[in-house]
């Protein structure tokens, strides 16, 4: 099948899509920056980090919560960059961590700020919380 498209005036871009595309290049960057710092490369793997954050900086939807998240994610994965003590302290599992979230939209913290929230997780986290303080 083909479709022929008119060269007419486009309607305005969605936030919810241009959010989930931006989900998907942090998720991606997030990959490949982990995969290029395990190999030594923490300056590629930076520079891979800040590309998406200048492509999700200059999206429809960096406005949103949600991107100011995915925002500062890749900034503090960035920052762990530094030093081979550094990344491999607390880097490795930082980016581990939160490419398994982005990817499968699922927090692994406990906290309720995650994007990812629902009833059920927030009855859980409350209930988490409680019990701590007993």
């Amino acid at each position: 099948m083909t479709f022929e498209r008119n060269n007419g005036p486009r309607g305005e871009a969605s936030k919810k899509l241009d959010s989930q595309r931006n989900r998907i290049i942090a998720t991606t960057a997030l990959k490949e920056a982990r995969s290029l710092a395990d190999q030594g490369n923490y300056s590629e793997a930076k520079k891979v980090l800040e590309a998406a954050t200048k492509k999700i900086s200059e999206s429809v939807s960096v406005g949103e919560q949600f991107c100011q998240g995915l925002l500062s994610d890749l900034t503090n994965a960035a920052d762990t960059m530094r030093s081979q003590h550094e990344y491999k302290s607390k880097g490795a599992h930082y980016l581990m961590s939160k490419m398994q979230t982005h990817s499968a939209q699922r927090s692994n913290y406990m906290s309720e700020e995650t994007p990812y929230s629902n009833t059920s997780r927030g009855i859980f986290v409350a209930k988490s919380k409680a019990m701590k303080k007993k």
